[in-house]
């Protein structure tokens, strides 16, 4: 057993075919490194490395979690710090909603609240210095972007990786579910 442990993350897969719209974006774009296609996906909390048995209580709590299937939509182009390039989402409180009730149970876990606002979004590539002209016409260019909604019916753990083969490796689906009442 390694003693290691993993980074891991819990995140929303996409869809096939919003992948392969995301993938068309992928333009002559100086100085951008584009994120495969299968790898398009969107954080919604970053847990870090964990250790073997921190990885079984989360999956337990993705597992007992009564969070309701809801629909999302890519809005937007934009960019943090001129150094990564996104897919903004059309505002989703069914998505802050989700992401609120994770972190209480997450919290319960002892597991530290994240320090940041959140802002849900697909990171499409990463740009690297000197091409902030280019990435500023590229956003130009897109910034009303809008693709179709798509339903989210389960949560994933994911796996960060280095391997060539693609960063991000699903370890569960967890799916969404109206909560049980007595």
């Amino acid at each position: 057993m390694e003693n290691s442990g993993k980074r891991l993350f819990i995140g929303l897969e996409l869809p096939g075919s919003l992948q392969r719209l995301l993938a068309r974006l992928t333009t002559d774009l100086p100085g951008a490194r584009w994120h495969l296609p299968q790898d398009l996906h969107i954080t919604v909390r970053f847990l870090g490395q964990l250790d073997p048995v921190r990885q079984q209580d989360i999956h337990q709590l993705l597992k007992q979690s009564a969070i309701t299937p809801f629909s999302l939509q890519v809005s937007g182009i934009g960019h943090f710090d001129q150094r990564i390039l996104w897919a903004g989402l059309a505002p989703s409180p069914s998505l802050q909603a989700m992401k609120q009730q994770l972190d209480q149970s997450l919290q319960a876990l002892n597991l530290p609240a994240e320090m940041h606002d959140y802002h849900p979004h697909i990171t499409l590539a990463r740009i690297r210095a000197g091409h902030q002209s280019s990435l500023n016409d590229f956003v130009e260019a897109h910034h009303e972007l809008a693709l179709p909604a798509w339903g989210v019916t389960h949560v994933s753990l994911f796996e960060s990786r280095n391997n060539g083969q693609g960063r991000y490796h699903v370890l569960g689906r967890y799916p969404l579910r109206q909560p049980h009442h007595a």
